[in-house]
């Protein structure tokens, strides 16, 4: 690997959007195996508090419902599959 492909690596982009359900447990298990597929870091920021797909808890503690205002941030190379992905999530529309 390569010092670019690091840096391209460690880059963070955040999102910011608002909930269209509540994210809660089977939710949460998704985010954890989006990034566990892609290889992404994955983190939800909503108000004071954030959780990141290293803790499932950490995810749940953020009570996150419909209409909540968010900021999801994407590191990895694979953050435009995660992205989509966890939009699905978030919208609802995930099998």
């Amino acid at each position: 690997m390569t010092s670019g492909q690091a840096a391209q690596e460690m880059i963070s982009v955040p999102f910011y959007r608002k909930a269209k359900q509540h994210i809660c447990f089977r939710e949460c298990v998704k985010l954890m195996k989006i990034a566990e597929t892609t290889g992404c870091k994955i983190r939800l920021v909503s108000g004071k508090q954030s959780g990141t797909t290293d803790s499932l808890l950490s995810l749940l503690k953020l009570g996150i419902a419909s209409g909540t205002p968010l900021v999801l941030s994407l590191s990895g190379e694979n953050r435009e599959k995660a992205y989509h992905l966890c939009m699905d999530v978030l919208n609802g529309e995930a099998a």
